[in-house]
């Protein structure tokens, strides 16, 4: 328990930043894109014509 007491400090910095770094991780999954190979994914900007996938995900956002 003295360890725990002379080491809370580091302990609660370590845990910071494991969550900082446990939430970029998490935003630059959900950013890489629908996974169709379309242009209009930011991870799939090499591919110019949309998929059927990408289509009828348009289509249901409209």
């Amino acid at each position: 328990m003295e360890w725990l007491a002379e080491n809370w400090a580091t302990l609660a910095a370590a845990a910071v930043l494991v969550l900082i770094v446990a939430l970029a991780l998490r935003n630059k999954i959900k950013k890489k894109g629908c996974g169709c190979g379309c242009a209009g994914c930011p991870g799939c900007a090499s591919h110019p014509k949309p998929s059927e996938k990408h289509l009828k995900k348009e289509d249901a956002e409209s």
